[in-house]
């Protein structure tokens, strides 16, 4: 078995896969394989079976992501168990992992303190108390729309079934702790002690690279790291922990004169204990693990290979958890990990350093590229050059530094002038990185990929590196051209698709709808709403970050020709400043009662966009789309009753969209004696009770409206008397708060209109 322990791996991931993309064929094909393995006395009968009982078990006792509860019951209950991490003591929001000892099923508890709280109680939520909580279960947020991160997967992935909130901190009681609590408390001890003598932007380096919690870094920060493929920097991986083991037995044996013998006991003990201190993220035990069984390895002198060192950690920390699969950070982690142990033989063969990083640079590109267009829908190619600087960067100047900055804190005198040091260098080179990424940027969005296209790279990728490694340049080169290629054809496939598609954003308590044209001939919006922050006055890129540029790059959209604007209110238009700052686009359109001073901030952040107004009776062909304008003729001196009222139509319906206008606009309208009869209407003002009248719902004769809104909105909207009306016409009725974002396929002569949640979770 030595030097084949990868083949386990590669029988776990497959039942893996199997499993969670619900392709059993995997399981067919990699049978067949095996036995060519064996046949050619690659592996021998008993290993054989080894790895086929690997594969079989993966696929049939790996957890299923689906949540166990169904929270229908809002009334407060008791639940008994037991604190299994380490608790969250955050200023808005307190919260931790919690198994309930009924059902022995894991929960995340979540509880929002308040300035008059007793912290009597919280004081005694201790990592392996047992506890009685009282509080209420939650509904856990789910995937709505195309694109959008799925909370409610992402716990059930980690093997979390529901949400508790506690509600009366009177009703709580916990007793005791474990080992791990006291680990977590010199943690904190520890954080605490450097924060209080560093200032807050070192704090939060030290807080993200020494301890693993990057909640301190801003966001901008985060974000840019993320596009230019720099997040693993930001993560404590093996280049950090080689780094500190490096300072560390330098610093003991140099030092402090200690024998190496010591030393190397020092380390296991440090090993066993720093993935604890630094959040325990999964890539800081695949680091500290590997490097712990090569010191044990070599001390009972014990041959082994780097493949099968990864490959033993990877089995262990799969058997102890194996929701460690669905995580993105053990993903890249043991990706790139593996990539480079394979290939070490290519990456020494070049002695120049320059040429050295490159190849390095290379091929964690090229490893983590999937992983990048799974998640992110995007990947940006200059990466690989940015990499060269920003790596050797991190480490020789910033983690040894912070790692300095944090050692000198113990000492009297020296921490100011580190501290100031540190950050004007750190300044320097984030904006040096954020210069680039202003003027340099060339961010390829490619969009959501298909299951082939991820079989199709890894066979081209594994070829690449045969032909790297044996010095075949010529057909290497040719490889590297399939790859572009590859990636140019996932791209290109929108402008190939017959069918258009229109998309009712589910945005909560406002208007956001995407229609991309057949052959991507044009892309529009019509309105972008936004949200507010936490003190509802604050505009926040909470719906931009979250729903719309996600939707956007799932669907490989780089630009947009033309943006509607109805009218001014948040809730349509609070996401265009964000739109225009990343997306080209070309015209934004809105009637001649717009907000001048919004016009004027749109100008200021993207000045070559086109400003176009349109009243009544206009025709607009945007992109060889029709548009007719139905109103505003005059000014109605009301932003809803101003609204934009279009019409269209996109496959075999005919399609109105009315803004927020209400009951005087309509009867404006049908005075006008304009052509409102209509297949498809979205419903103005979000179904409320001053829209939607008897006699408008009669001019326009719709066979479906949609209602864009949010869930338990404050407004409640759609009225009641509304939905009403609409049932009493035979009007079904799609709403976003119940069927999450609205889907419209169409061609040129048909169309289907479905809701993204499955029938089964549509409420």
């Amino acid at each position: 078995m030595a030097g084949k322990l990868h083949w386990i791996v590669l029988a776990i991931i497959t039942g893996y896969l199997a499993k969670r993309m619900d392709i059993p064929i995997l399981i067919v094909v990699f049978f067949p394989w095996l036995v060519v393995l064996y046949i050619q006395k690659r592996i021998t009968a008993p290993f054989f079976g080894c790895i086929a009982l690997c594969c079989i078990v993966s696929f049939f006792e790996f957890p299923a992501t689906s949540l166990s509860y169904d929270v229908t019951s809002k009334e407060s209950l008791s639940v008994q168990g037991k604190i299994t991490s380490e608790v969250d003591r955050g200023n808005e929001r307190i919260h931790f992992l919690f198994r309930e000892a009924s059902t022995d099923q894991l929960m995340n508890v979540v509880y929002f303190p308040n300035d008059s709280v007793d912290k009597t109680h919280i004081n005694d939520w201790k990592t392996g108390a047992q506890c009685d909580l009282f509080g209420q279960f939650s509904n856990l947020p789910t995937q709505t729309n195309p694109g959008e991160f799925d909370y409610q997967q992402f716990l059930a992935s980690r093997g979390v079934v529901t949400e508790f909130q506690i509600t009366d901190l009177g009703e709580n009681h916990c007793v005791g702790n474990n080992m791990l609590h006291h680990v977590y408390q010199i943690k904190q001890q520890m954080r605490h002690h450097i924060g209080e003598k560093v200032g807050d932007f070192t704090e939060a380096w030290i807080a993200a690279l020494l301890f693993g919690d990057r909640d301190q870094l801003s966001d901008d920060v985060i974000q840019l790291f993320e596009r230019w493929h720099l997040s693993h920097l930001l993560a404590i991986s093996g280049l950090h922990v080689g780094l500190f083991i490096t300072c560390l037995y330098f610093f003991l044996v140099i030092g402090c004169r200690i024998t190496k013998e010591t030393v190397q006991w020092i380390l296991i003990g440090f090993l066993l204990i720093y993935p604890l201190l630094a959040g325990a993220a999964p890539s800081v035990w695949r680091a500290s693990l590997l490097v712990l069984l090569f010191i044990i390895l070599r001390k009972i002198k014990w041959s082994y290979t780097s493949t099968d060192g990864l490959s033993a950690i990877f089995i262990v920390m799969v058997v102890v958890d194996s929701t460690l699969l669905d995580s993105l950070a053990f993903q890249f982690s043991f990706f790139v990990t593996y990539a480079i142990l394979l290939s070490k033989r290519w990456l020494l063969t070049d002695s120049n350093y320059i040429w050295s990083s490159l190849r390095v640079s290379l091929l964690c590109f090229l490893v983590v590229i999937p992983l990048q267009l799974f998640h992110y829908y995007q990947i940006q190619p200059l990466s690989i050059l940015l990499n060269l600087f920003v790596i050797p960067y991190f480490s020789i100047v910033v983690i040894p530094g912070l790692l300095a900055i944090a050692v000198s804190t113990l000492l009297p005198l020296g921490t100011s002038y580190l501290t100031a040091i540190f950050q004007w260098i750190h300044t320097f080179a984030l904006s040096m990185i954020e210069s680039v990424d202003v003027h340099v940027d060339v961010t390829w969005i490619i969009g959501k990929v298909s299951l082939l296209f991820f079989l199709l790279y890894f066979l081209l990728f594994v070829v690449f590196m045969i032909f790297m490694e044996k010095r075949k340049t010529k057909q290497a080169f040719v490889c590297a051209i399939l790859f572009v290629g590859l990636l140019i054809s996932e791209s290109l496939g929108p402008y190939f698709d017959h069918e258009g598609q229109m998309t009712m954003l589910h945005i909560g308590q406002g208007d956001a709808l995407v229609i991309e044209l057949p052959y991507r001939k044009g892309v529009f919006m019509i309105d972008a709403g936004g949200s507010f922050g936490n003190d509802f006055t604050t505009p926040s890129d909470q719906v931009f970050q979250n729903v719309i540029d996600p939707f956007l790059k799932s669907r490989g959209i780089a630009r947009i020709d033309a943006i509607f604007l109805t009218h001014a209110d948040h809730d349509h238009i609070g996401s265009v400043p964000y739109l225009m700052a990343n997306y080209p686009v070309t015209s934004v359109i809105t009637s001649p009662y717009f907000e001048k001073d919004l016009l004027r901030t749109y100008r200021n952040i993207n000045a070559n966009v086109k400003y176009v107004q349109v009243r009544q009776g206009d025709q607009l062909n945007v992109a060889n789309q029709s548009f007719l304008v139905l109103h505003p003729g005059i000014d109605m001196d009301s932003k809803n009753e101003n609204s934009l009222v279009l019409k269209s139509k996109f496959g075999s319906y005919e399609w109105l969209f009315t803004g927020d206008i209400e009951a005087a606009s309509e009867a404006s309208l049908i005075e006008d004696n304009v052509p409102l009869d209509s297949d498809i209407l979205k419903v103005a003002h979000h179904g409320s009770q001053t829209s939607s009248t008897q006699d408008f719902l009669e001019e326009v004769r719709p066979q479906i409206g949609l209602i864009s809104v949010g869930e338990k909105n404050r407004y409640n909207h759609p009225n009641p008397e509304v939905l009403a009306r609409f049932e009493e016409n035979a009007i079904p009725i799609y709403r976003t708060d119940q069927s999450g974002a609205i889907i419209y396929r169409f061609s040129q002569e048909n169309g289907t209109l479905y809701p993204f949640l499955p029938y089964n979770k549509v409420k």
